[in-house]
C-alpha cells in the first residue's frame, strides 16, 4: 500500500512541480520517500482531514486513511471534519482497520474522532460536545469556517462569537469547557484570534466541574494556540 502512495505522490508532484499558477515559478522537489516512511512509523497525527467534507475536495477516505496509516506503522490518528463529528464513524473503521492488522501483521494504529463546534451541529452547542464524548470522541473544536473571526479573514458577515462584547468567554462555550474538563476530552482554540485564543485558554484552566471538581489538566486547553490565525485581525 505504500507503492501505492508513494506512485499516487509522485503524480501529484509530477517532473517536481506541485502547483505552479500561470505568471510563477513555484515549484516543489519530488520527497526523499525512504525518510518519509521512517518518520510515519510510530508518529501521531492529531489533525486528519479525511473526505467526504462538505466543504472542500479531500483526497481519501477515513477507512483509506487509516489503511495507509496501519500499513507504514502509525501509532494513531485523529479524524476532525468541518461539517460532522467523527468520533461514531471512527469506531467502526476501527474494527475494520483492526482485522486488516491481524490479517497483514502489522501493528495496530488506534483511531480517535471528535466534534467541529460549526453551524452543522448547533455552533457552541453543548449537547453536541456531551453526545461526542459518549460516543468516545476525543476531540471537541471550537468553530473553524464557521467562526466569525474567520468570516471576518474572509470578508463575510455574521459567525460564531466566542466572546461577548466584554471579551468575556459566552456562557455556551463555558458550559461546554466544564463537559471537556469532566470527561477528559481536548479543546481545539481552531481558528480564533490570537487574543481570543488567550482569553479562552486562560478560562478554561479556571474551569472546576460542579459535579465532580475536574479541572482541564495540563494539554487539554493549550492545543492549537498558536495554528490558524489570521495575523490581520490580531
Amino acid at each position: 500500500m505504500a507503492e501505492e502512495v508513494e506512485g499516487k505522490l509522485k503524480d501529484i508532484f509530477k517532473e517536481g512541480v506541485l502547483f505552479q499558477p500561470p505568471g510563477t515559478s513555484v515549484k516543489a522537489p519530488l520527497f526523499d520517500m525512504g525518510r518519509v516512511w521512517k518518520i510515519m512509523d510510530g508518529a501521531i497525527d492529531t489533525h486528519v482531514h479525511p473526505g467526504p467534507e462538505a466543504y472542500a475536495a479531500r483526497m481519501y477516505t477515513e477507512l483509506e486513511m487509516a489503511y495507509q496509516a496501519c500499513d507504514v506503522g502509525m501509532a494513531a490518528m485523529v479524524f476532525k471534519c468541518h461539517s460532522l463529528a467523527t468520533s461514531r464513524c471512527t469506531k467502526f473503521i476501527q474494527v475494520g482497520l483492526d482485522q486488516w492488522a491481524k490479517e497483514h501483521g502489522k501493528h495496530k494504529t488506534d483511531l480517535f474522532g471528535g466534534v467541529v463546534l460549526n453551524y452543522a451541529v448547533g455552533g457552541l452547542n453543548p449537547e453536541a460536545a456531551l453526545v461526542n464524548a459518549r460516543l468516545g470522541g476525543k476531540y471537541v473544536w471550537l468553530p473553524t469556517l464557521d467562526s466569525a473571526y474567520h468570516h471576518r479573514g474572509m470578508g463575510a458577515p455574521g459567525g460564531i462569537e466566542v466572546l461577548d462584547e466584554n471579551d468575556n468567554v459566552v456562557a455556551p462555550l463555558r458550559e461546554i469547557f466544564s463537559i471537556i474538563a469532566e470527561t477528559d476530552m481536548v479543546l481545539g482554540l481552531c481558528h480564533q484570534s490570537t487574543k481570543e485564543r488567550f482569553i479562552l485558554i486562560d478560562e478554561a484552566k479556571k474551569t472546576v466541574t460542579p459535579e465532580t471538581g475536574k479541572t482541564f489538566r495540563r494539554g487539554q486547553g493549550y492545543r492549537h494556540c498558536v495554528t490558524h490565525t489570521l495575523l490581520k485581525h490580531v
